[in-house]
């Protein structure tokens, strides 16, 4: 599993900077690549279940664009998220809707 904190990281170590490394991350999780897919999950550890896409989306709407959520509930609900990247083929079960 490759995650967000590990952007910077692996920028460092290849002296690029983050937003190539974020780039290239996005094309290899594009649907019809197969290589990895983004995933979000909630919670640490065994704890930790995937959210859905909608709900990100349906949250991010909400802060961004309606503007019905605060900045300050928007950046309390995202710091509960951890952006992760997997192999195509391995996902964490769901536990949220």
């Amino acid at each position: 599993m490759f995650g967000l904190q590990d952007v910077d990281r692996v920028a460092r170590s290849t002296g690029e900077d983050s937003n190539d490394v974020l780039a290239v991350l996005a094309l290899l999780s594009r649907p019809h690549t197969g290589f990895l897919r983004m995933q979000y999950l909630t919670g640490n550890g065994e704890d930790a279940g995937a959210l859905s896409n909608d709900e990100v989306v349906k949250q991010l709407r909400a802060w961004w664009r309606e503007k019905t959520m605060t900045e300050a509930s928007w950046r309390e609900w995202a710091d509960r998220i951890q952006v992760t990247w997997v192999p195509s083929d391995v996902m964490v079960a769901s536990s949220a809707g």
